[in-house]
């Protein structure tokens, strides 16, 4: 039967034979080809629990059996009655398919349960076939209907065909897992896309309950689910996607041509009809791949992603020292958040390059079947526009590399600057350090401007090529034609075939861009990557060894590459279980030393080996963002009794009395809400509960009181401590440690000058000797910070060092202490004579570099110890043994009265039109309109074109085909060319315009956002860095400020480009099916409640993906500082899994939210099949229509499918991006401190001239919730004076500095300096007229330089001297760059010491009339330490001294001294009043500390 045959009835007519073959070989060759593949799959599956046997998957199997016993009584029908009712012999090819049916239908009943044992929820295969049966058996079913109804045999085919449709349902449904015996209340449940059937998969049903809670309510993290386990895609189905493309371009040109060829008597309706049902499945089915092709690249996408964090993450963690000094934490945090995003991004439209080249392909080949060799003048479009396509991605490509370049410089300097936000205010440098972080970003959007420019241009021709297209074939066709006559058939075919091409050339600027970011971010990853790790062969680890720790003839670097040699010579045995001290000058080479034994230094030759686990305490405690306890145990399980020994031993339970939570009490970022000493004993304590073989203690005692430091090494440091057994290698500048220990080197400019026992190398009267006996007769009691004890050590210690050395040969010990005596004393007396030649070192807080909220909680130990409450120390002690809670709880929640850091907070609801509003603002009202205006000429004129084109084959003129030789023939058709070629040339310039202006005002409004952020961050109080994690404002200005500067203009272009041409789709198709208007009004409102009902869900998912961000950034950071302790402690596999669960969490919102977008998606795109299925509907019913009505009408219906769906994909993405926006906004109108400069209050320049400070009734705290930290101070201060403030821990010491710096603000009275009221003045004229000292030396990557003067208000000259004066000079001389020396991320280029030497010739260079001084001199040696204070005393004799103290021998001596309680004075006197009052609080503080009897 012959094609016309079968359509040509009242009915389709399809032969019994191609009923009988083709119909039951498609599906069952689909169920033999897919399932020997399908059960290799489960075979291979890892065994697991079967699925339990259920009704449902018994059902499934028994109706296999009735099918089969339905074709067999079919069978028996066909041969004991008629075949179908009308023909005797039953066909051979009936049997064969019948047989077919029975043996798949058997086989299915096995194959079920099978799967089920395989554990498998649901079968795609199985789904496949049913549905393929499905639909193959319509033909029949309809033939049956059509021609005999009440035949027996179609009878039982209506049976059949029943069980079919039974079959698909119970197979869109899963089997049950077993029940569970328990349920974890806190664990997330599973990902509901795990256990989905086939079609909840296909039409993202699984995702109802998120969208439906999300409307109801604003949904939280708990509310999410895990993230999905299988994250790995499917390859694209673009070839399917071609044949799609076929089918719809046939089914379209049937339409053409039964509209052009309907009579009025036509008897043949069904066939329009037909068409009409087939135009809107095959919309259906390309609308569920075209989402399922999106979707699985989507997830492709983010697999990836969540890959190359994991992998950046992991070399973070072995990356070499050498190599980490090209990639600060900044640009490390920026591959993974801003590079592995984009690469992500790229994934996103990548399926579309296959896709172009098959529709391109296919659209070429069914133009040249319409327009014969006038297709070539479009293929010659397509090569020259593809070349400049391919020449603006190459611009676009070296664009995106600089820009990336600059994001890492703007992030690192960014890091650097919240870091030490608290030293930027106090010396005043928020503005210049602005200025830096806007001059790159300047230097960044240069580039995006470029980068907008090529994006422009490569959007102007990819936009605007099927124009091009269209006007070449229809020239050469005009031209080439023998007669030029053009059909609506031709012209219209052609131009919905070009329409197709037109979506692929569309979506390539946006493949292009994603193309070139994905290249540049991945060498970006590649590159880091690729950096050398950390030689593990370093060290090895030997158990055979006799020595605990040994180098032989080791030679170590920093950088391989480098030819200063870090350590050389090096020799060390270390027998097991000694007590090791490593001493030395600043720069010697201790820590240096430390480092080569972890393995940390490049071993250039030598071997290392180290005997059993090592524990690692850093000279800078690494403190996480964890409670106390949590970093104590540091993934150890937990042992009350040997926790309590470690916490006992280390000196932490008089801190754990007074935290708010005890041990539970969470500690902020790197510490900053407890002291040094605490943060160094929380290390110490980490270290010993790890319970190692050998100890690296790289300075732990300096950061401690003396007192403290005593009980330290008595009870775990020293021979009789908790490490007694273990083997300690001690760095330390306490001298007066050294007879107590095994065995001592000596390092000095990188060698090891000498090694021995503390009595052997007195007796070589060498360099440790005079080392020694230097340090000894330069130090005194005050400048030692010693209590008695100590003091008697050190006379000991310097009598045996003079009897040693051939000096003092042949004195007596009493001759020899007497000449000590004499020496130390003197000096003391000397400093007494003249109060303004002796500022000590004064302690500010343990831990300066630490925030203001610090001061709250604790400050040290020893100003603690003075005033704690015995019973709590006892009722702590209790609590361990009893295993009661270590804190005080007075009806309040534990968590609650530990928890320092804010959650972070999200917005509800839509986003605010403010937001909007505000952004629009940014990019210009005038550039807006301009651009948006422009693509809705383009659109307009765009759609005008196609009337010109119907305007054109509906000519009468020109259908009169006699007159096709004519010159009025030729001039008609060169006038409709010239029209439509003028219009092209606009649509060209508008759509230029439209891109150029539009992606010019979003670089200026990311450019305005940023800044408004950033001077906002700059203004706000200590209070918000108190409370707000460092990643969670790096989020802001990496993630989010990436979507404003990348994803947003995407967004923008994708969604207005595709607004604008749906619109125009709408009212074409309006104009010429008018009846068309009717199906408008009920389907727009139905968009409209739908999107109304996810977009709750988009904006709320986005929202929490962003604020799960900030962990993940955090966490990031945490590590990178604290590598050498994880690697150390061997937790590189724990961080590892922490990291992948933040990332997963992060993940799962993100894969929800994108998810959500294609459930959306494919909702509204069914509701635009059946526009299209409308339109072609009203066509054929509509009368007096002709073709090239039609055809313009069906040509823009097809093009509602994927416009639409990229309009809801951009709606969906636009609601999640501006959520960014959002967020930044939210930053940009933060709570800000006082005015900088008040131009009407400014004080004189020499302002303060003496530094008299008085305090009037002045009362403060540190946030309007909390309690008042001083309570009416009342004291006058006069020049000159030189003022030790001392008080128990929150006595309010530290408020007291923070209150003249107005880090906080009076909540009454006042504070005056020189007269004049400190609050009557901006914040920058008062902290530039006050100097600080600070314990903790913060620096900044930059040259040394910068770091002393980012002001430039001096010259070279005077930074030379106060270089020298800060005795840095040597060092700095031997730097090739000197002054313009790299001081790197931190300050890594130097070792702690000298950092703080750094920071006192800063000092000197900024010096005021008032001098803050904390305790700034813990991490230098005893020598150094001594040239620093008499810099000091002479530097700053006439200044006014303030000294918060924590050790009480630094302020013995001063003028007078302030004790503080519960912010109050108690006293205020010189030392020898107040230690005459034998009930006064100072004369306890001194007793508790050993200073008086």
């Amino acid at each position: 039967m012959q094609n016309d045959d079968v359509l040509s009835g009242d009915a389709p007519a399809f032969t019994p034979c191609f009923q009988d073959t083709v119909l039951v070989y498609i599906p069952f060759g689909w169920l033999l080809v897919s399932m020997p593949f399908y059960l290799r799959f489960l075979l291979k599956k890892p065994p697991g629990p079967d699925l339990p046997v259920s009704a449902l998957s018994l059902s499934k199997s028994i109706l296999c059996v009735v099918l089969a016993i339905l074709v067999v009584v079919e069978m028996w029908m066909h041969d004991e009655y008629m075949y179908l009712c009308q023909f005797d012999d039953v066909p051979i090819s009936y049997h064969v398919g019948a047989a077919v049916r029975i043996v798949s239908f058997v086989f299915l009943v096995f194959a079920i349960q099978f799967i089920r044992k395989k554990h498998e929820y649901n079968s795609g295969v199985l789904y496949m076939f049913w549905s393929l049966l499905l639909m193959s058996s319509i033909i029949p079913l309809q033939w049956k209907i059509s021609f005999q109804p009440s035949c027996p045999s179609s009878i039982l085919y209506y049976v059949y065909f029943a069980a079919i449709i039974v079959q698909i349902v119970l197979h869109s449904f899963i089997d049950k897992d077993r029940e569970q015996e328990y349920t974890n209340v806190d664990e997330k449940s599973d990902c509901p896309e795990s256990k989905a059937s086939v079609m909840n998969k296909l039409t993202f049903w699984w995702l109802n309950g998120v969208v439906t809670t999300a409307y109801k309510r604003t949904i939280g993290i708990k509310d999410l689910w895990k993230q999905t386990p299988d994250l790995q895609s499917d390859t694209c189905i673009p070839a399917i996607e071609k044949e799609w493309y076929r089918e719809v371009e046939r089914c379209k040109s049937f339409i053409i041509d039964y509209i052009e060829s309907k009579g009025p008597n036509d008897s043949t309706d069904w066939r329009g009809y037909t068409l009409a049902v087939l135009f809107f499945l095959f919309g259906i089915i390309m609308s569920v791949f075209f989402s399922q092709s999106g979707f699985i690249m989507m997830r492709l996408g983010l697999k990836v992603k969540s890959a190359l964090i994991g992998l950046i993450y992991r070399k973070a963690l072995t990356i070499s020292n050498a190599s980490k000094k090209n990639y600060s934490v900044g640009d490390i945090v920026n591959l993974m958040s801003v590079d592995c995003q984009r690469i992500q991004n790229g994934f996103q439209l990548q399926h579309e390059i296959v896709s172009f080249v098959d529709v391109m392909i296919l659209g070429l080949y069914l133009v040249w079947m319409e327009m014969g060799t006038a297709t070539l003048g479009s293929v010659a479009i397509i090569i020259i526009f593809g070349g400049l396509n391919l020449m603006l991605g190459r611009f676009q490509q070296i664009y995106q590399t600089v820009i990336l370049k600059m994001k890492s410089s703007r992030i690192r300097l960014l890091k650097e600057v919240l870091n030490g936000i608290k030293v930027l205010k106090m010396y005043t440098w928020e503005p210049v350090f602005t200025s830096k972080l806007l001059s790159i970003r300047a230097n960044e959007m240069t580039y995006m401007r470029k980068y907008a420019n090529a994006s422009s241009f490569a959007m102007l021709l990819s936009v605007h090529s099927p124009f091009f297209m269209t006007f070449s074939i229809l020239l050469l066709y005009v031209f080439m034609s023998e007669d030029g006559y053009l059909s609506a058939s031709k012209v219209f075919t052609a131009l919905s075939t070009i329409n197709i091409v037109r979506f692929e050339l569309g979506v390539m600027p946006y493949v292009i861009t994603g193309v070139t970011q994905l290249i540049v971010s991945l060498g970006r990853i590649q590159d880091f990557l690729c950096k050398e790790d950390i030689d593990e062969e370093n060290v090895s680890h030997c158990q055979q060894s006799d020595y605990a720790v040994s180098i032989e003839n080791g030679t170590f670097s920093w950088d391989r590459t480098d030819p200063n040699i870090t350590l050389k010579d090096i020799e060390v045995k270390v027998p097991e279980g000694k007590l090791v001290a490593v001493v030395g000058q600043v720069g010697s080479g201790k820590s240096s030393l430390i480092s080569a034994i972890l393995g940390e230094l490049e071993k250039l030759s030598g071997k290392v080996n180290v005997k059993g686990t090592v524990g690692y305490v850093p000279q800078e405690a690494w403190i996480q963002n964890l409670t106390v306890k949590e970093n104590i145990l540091f993934g150890e399980k937990f042992s009350r009794k040997k926790y309590q020994k470690v916490i006992t031993a280390c000196a932490l339970l008089p801190d754990l009395a007074i935290l708010s939570a005890g041990d539970e009490t969470e500690i902020g970022e790197k510490g900053i809400n407890v002291s040094g000493g605490q943060k160094q004993r929380i290390s110490l304590a980490r270290a010993v509960y790890h319970n190692c073989d050998v100890y690296l203690l790289d300075d732990p005692l300096s950061a401690v009181d003396s007192h403290v430091g005593k009980d330290l090494f008595k009870n775990v440091i020293g021979n009789n401590g908790l490490l007694k057994n273990k083997t300690r290698i001690l760095v330390t500048h306490g001298i007066h440690w050294l007879p107590m220990v095994d065995m001592i080197i000596v390092m000095d400019n990188g060698r090891i000058r000498e090694t021995g026992t503390y009595e052997e190398l007195l007796q070589r009267k060498d360099v440790f000797a005079h080392f020694l006996q230097s340090c000894l007769l330069q130090s005194n009691p005050d400048d030692d910070h010693e209590d008695k004890d100590i003091s008697k050590m050190k006379d000991k210690m310097l009598v045996q060092v003079e009897s040693a050395l051939s000096d003092y040969e042949g004195m007596s010990t009493e001759e020899s202490l007497s000449r000590k005596i004499t020496i130390r004393q003197a000096s003391k007396a000397a400093m007494l004579n003249d109060k303004h030649q002796h500022i000590t070192t004064a302690v500010f807080q343990e831990n300066t570099s630490g925030r203001s909220i610090q001061r709250q909680v604790s400050e040290n130990l020893s100003a603690l110890t003075e005033s704690l409450p015995h019973g709590n120390v006892t009722a702590l002690n209790a609590a361990l043994t009893e295993g009661g809670p270590l804190y005080d709880d007075e009806a309040t929640d534990k968590k609650a009265a530990g928890s320092l850091t804010t959650e972070e907070t999200t917005q509800v609801g839509s986003v605010k039109l403010s937001v909007f509003v505000s952004y629009v603002k940014a990019m210009g009202y005038i550039g807006t309109f301009v651009s948006l205006t422009s693509l809705m000429l383009f659109h307009g004129l765009t759609a005008y074109g196609n009337y010109v084109l119907t305007f054109w084959t509906e000519d009468e003129l020109l259908n009169n085909q006699s007159l096709s030789n004519t010159s009025e023939y030729m001039d008609r058709n060169i006038y409709y060319l010239s029209v439509y070629g003028i219009l092209g040339f606009f649509q060209g310039c508008f759509v230029l315009t439209f891109a150029l202006v539009g992606m010019h005002c979003l670089v200026n409004a990311s450019g305005k956002f940023h800044s408004r952020m950033l001077h906002s961050i700059m203004r706000s109080p200590m209070s918000f860095f108190d409370t707000t994690p460092l990643g969670r404002m790096m989020n802001r200005f990496s993630s989010d400020i990436d979507i404003l500067d990348d994803r947003l203009p995407f967004t923008y272009r994708l969604f207005f480009y595709y607004f604008f041409s749906m619109l125009a789709i709408l009212i074409v198709i309006g104009i010429t099916t008018p009846i068309f208007l009717v199906a408008i009004i009920p389907v727009g409102i139905v968009y409209v409640v739908v999107m109304r009902f996810y977009l709750p869900t988009a904006r709320q998912l986005k929202r929490i993906e962003s604020v799960t961000r900030s962990p993940i950034y955090n966490h990031f950071s945490e590590t990178i500082s604290g590598a050498s302790v994880i690697r150390t402690f061997r937790a590189r596999d724990r961080f590892k899994a922490v990291s992948n669960s933040r990332v997963d969490q992060n993940s799962s919102f993100f894969y929800a939210a994108v998810t959500g977008s294609w459930w959306i998606g494919l909702r509204l795109e069914f509701f635009g099949n059946i526009l299209c299925f409308l339109a072609a509907l009203f066509a054929i019913l509509q009368t007096g229509i002709n073709g090239a009505d039609v055809g313009l009408s069906l040509t823009y219906s097809m093009q509602i499918i994927y416009t639409l769906n990229f309009v809801i994909q951009s709606v969906s993405e636009m609601e999640m991006n501006v959520v960014s926006a959002e967020r930044v906004e939210e930053y940009s109108d933060l709570p800000s401190e006082a005015e900088w400069i008040i131009p009407s209050h400014r004080p004189r320049s020499t302002w303060p001239e003496t530094g008299n400070i008085h305090f009037k009734e002045y009362t403060t705290r540190y946030r309007p919730e909390l309690d008042l930290v001083l309570k009416g101070i009342n004291c006058s201060i006069r020049n000159g004076e030189k003022i030790g403030i001392v008080g128990r821990t929150g006595a309010g010491k530290s408020s007291m500095t923070l209150s003249l710096f107005r880090l906080i603000e009076a909540a009454g009275g006042e504070i005056n300096i020189d007269s004049l009221c400190i609050a009557d003045i901006g914040l920058h004229d008062l902290r530039s007229k006050i100097t600080i000292l600070p314990q903790d030396p913060i620096l900044f990557s930059g040259s040394l330089k910068e770091n002393l003067d980012p002001l430039n208000k001096y010259s070279d000259p005077e930074m030379w001297v106060a270089i020298e004066r800060a005795h840095l000079k040597p060092y700095i001389m031997t730097q090739p760059a000197q002054l313009n020396m790299e001081c790197g991320e931190g300050g890594s280029n130097f070792s702690v010491g000298q950092r703080q030497l750094v920071c006192l010739a800063r000092t000197l260079l900024h010096k005021t009339k008032v001098l803050i001084l904390d305790e700034a001199t813990a991490a230098v040696d005893i020598e150094t330490d001594e040239l620093i204070q008499e810099t000091i005393r002479t530097e700053f004799s006439e200044c006014t001294v303030l000294t918060i103290a924590h050790r009480l021998n630094t302020v013995m001596d001063y003028d007078r001294i302030m004790v503080l309680d519960k912010g109050l004075i108690v006293e205020f006197d010189s030392p020898k009043v107040l230690l005459g009052k034998a009930n006064g609080v100072f004369f306890k503080m001194a007793k508790d500390a050993n200073l008086v009897e």
